[in-house]
């Protein structure tokens, strides 16, 4: 088993796509650090600045209405409650005082959640009614906030903050970007198949070496380039506060957790996303014996969840719907299709599917080595 593990090493050492893959997550992070500098990224006092602005357009807006109605009356009564909270929130940032920011902050949070479901705020600008998870995110970090007493942090020039951001857009495009990475996994099982046959090593130990050296090498490299990354940083800006309160949609419920222990569920739930997508690519390259195939219909079941509403809980079994950490750790999906849809559920569903995946690639090599099926294209 020690001589077919250094072979499978050797062979995934000599291959270009693991150059190609760091080389682009250094682009997205570059990408990441200018958004954040010349762009605004995370930058509060703008974000509240252009909200104040569309508030203040919608209410000139509505002056016209007819408040005759109980339901039309709280609208405009909303619209111009967030525009004193948002001035106020930003009084806070101009005059550093983070007890105004606070409060204004989780008024004007409890305020918009008050008003989800109504028709009024339908074509209005998000600024004035955020997504139910935007809001229960932010009501949970300010009050945890509040509770520890910590300084607000009003943009994101630091290494956590960059490193917050990262998490955030990464987590949209992981699954497909480990899905393109091991789209070719087994070429070089069909290429030297002679070869891989002669060691006296089972399948399922083989498709095990495998996942074991694809998966550690893309968890590998992330980490290191992102710890480099960090440190040039830190030096740069500073490092920030790895204890700060991020909200996350955990077990049923919106918590605020410390930054660091956000870190350490993302890992955890990418790495075993890791070895289900290069689990899948494998079963997709035996039956397709296409990368470019096995891309695309991995494409499509990435975005199969967007394509229709769920008619019934059972849905929330569908191992599709977690390919997107951000959207499962933000509680988008929680709020949208089932409360039931959170990390600890999607990782069981991963790895139940995976075991049957693993399953199947056993299935079709015996069957392939039988009819003489190793061919690639």
């Amino acid at each position: 088993m020690k001589d077919y593990f250094f072979f499978e090493l050797n062979l995934f050492m000599k291959q270009k796509k693991t150059t190609i893959f760091a080389v682009t997550l250094i682009i997205f992070l570059i990408s990441i650090i200018i958004a954040i500098t010349f762009e605004g990224l995370g930058d509060e006092e703008k974000k509240l600045a252009e909200d104040l602005t569309q508030t203040r357009i919608v209410t000139q807006q509505v002056q016209n209405y007819s408040a005759d109605d109980e339901e039309t009356s709280n609208f405009i009564e909303n619209l111009y409650l967030q525009q004193n909270l948002i001035a106020s929130k930003s009084n806070g940032i101009t005059f550093n005082n983070d007890s105004w920011f606070i409060d204004s902050g989780i008024k004007l949070a409890e305020l918009r959640h008050s008003m989800l479901g109504n028709e009024l705020f339908n074509g209005m600008p998000d600024s004035l009614l955020p997504q139910e998870d935007v809001i229960l995110r932010e009501l949970v970090e300010l009050e945890e906030i509040q509770n520890q007493s910590v300084p607000v942090q009003v943009n994101l020039k630091s290494a956590t903050g960059v490193l917050k951001s990262s998490l955030f857009y990464f987590g949209y495009l992981a699954f497909f970007f480990t899905l393109v990475f091991g789209s070719n996994i087994m070429t070089d099982d069909f290429n030297h198949s002679s070869m891989v046959e002669s060691y006296p090593v089972n399948r399922l130990r083989k498709i095990f070496i495998k996942l074991f050296i694809n998966s550690f090498s893309i968890m590998g490299i992330i980490v290191l380039i992102l710890l480099i990354m960090c440190i040039i940083l830190s030096f740069i800006w500073d490092f920030g506060d790895l204890s700060y309160p991020t909200g996350v949609y955990l077990f049923g419920s919106f918590k605020a957790i410390p930054f660091w222990f956000y870190i350490l569920l993302f890992s955890f739930y990418y790495f075993i996303l890791i070895m289900h997508a290069l689990v899948l690519s494998m079963v997709l390259n035996l039956v397709l014996k296409n990368t470019m195939a096995t891309i695309l219909v991995g494409l499509i079941l990435f975005i199969t969840p967007y394509l229709y509403n769920p008619s019934t809980n059972y849905f929330v079994f569908l191992p599709f719907h977690y390919y997107n950490i951000t959207s499962l750790f933000n509680g988008t999906f929680a709020t949208k299709i089932s409360p039931n849809m959170h990390i600890g559920l999607g990782s069981i569903i991963l790895i139940i599917y995976m075991i049957f995946l693993i399953v199947l690639i056993v299935h079709i090599q015996k069957r392939n080595i039988k009819t003489g099926g190793y061919q690639y294209e």
